[in-house]
């Protein structure tokens, strides 16, 4: 189930970045919406399963009633973690495709570190009365959680425009560094004179279209 979680995390950051390079925001917000309601759709479906069978995937392992009743009561946990997991994982994946890497990874160490750790620290040792692992992996579920919703009221708040700008930006810098430092070639349909900044805003609209073309040779490279 872990590998559907990654793999859908990297689809959406693969799709949402592609929209926001091609400057396609609407797109782009299409494409996220798309991968996290599949995230949910795939967490409703295991969750459920693991919930309702429960008690025959433990029966599989032991016959020991005891065992039996503690390990369906942590098969219940499971079920809202595999959840939140699947959520988390597509959250993450929005900011990974908007070049947001180090906002997902500062909400994901508050989500874990904050919250997460401290409440399963704290059952520990205050409540060990009975079923003490249930509270902690209660605290990793609840740190999935907190960190999907960080990142999600993150999203709903960013300016996705400015990721689009940053994208061509970036694209630009990588561009001219790379035809600065590379040797011309005879056969070079590039003339790497002509990858320079415009005098005059009359050419920002062909210098432009120089740098996308440049961009589009480099990743075929």
């Amino acid at each position: 189930m872990v590998m559907l979680w990654i793999g859908n995390l990297i689809a959406i950051s693969i799709r949402v970045g592609e929209h926001i390079g091609a400057r396609r925001v609407t797109r782009a917000r299409q494409a996220a919406f798309l991968g996290f309601a599949f995230a949910m759709l795939l967490g409703i479906f295991f969750g459920t399963v693991i919930f309702f069978t429960r008690h025959e995937i433990v029966y599989m392992y032991t016959s020991d009633a005891s065992t039996r009743e503690a390990a369906g009561r942590l098969m219940s946990v499971l079920a809202v973690l595999v959840f939140c997991d699947a959520c988390n994982n597509a959250s993450g994946g929005i900011m990974n495709g908007l070049g947001l890497q180090r906002g997902a990874a500062m909400f994901q160490l508050v989500g874990y570190w904050g919250i997460g750790i401290p409440t399963a620290v704290v059952s520990v040792f205050f409540f060990t009365q009975q079923y003490p692992i249930l509270w902690l992996w209660g605290s990793v579920a609840l740190a999935m959680a907190s960190s999907c919703t960080l990142q999600m009221i993150h999203l709903a708040r960013h300016d996705w425009a400015s990721s689009v700008e940053e994208a061509a930006l970036r694209l630009r810098k990588d561009v001219e560094t790379r035809v600065s430092t590379r040797q011309p070639s005879p056969n070079s349909e590039l003339d790497t004179k002509s990858v320079v900044p415009p005098s005059s805003s009359s050419g920002t609209n062909k210098y432009d279209e120089i740098v996308t073309a440049a961009g589009e040779r480099l990743l075929s490279f």
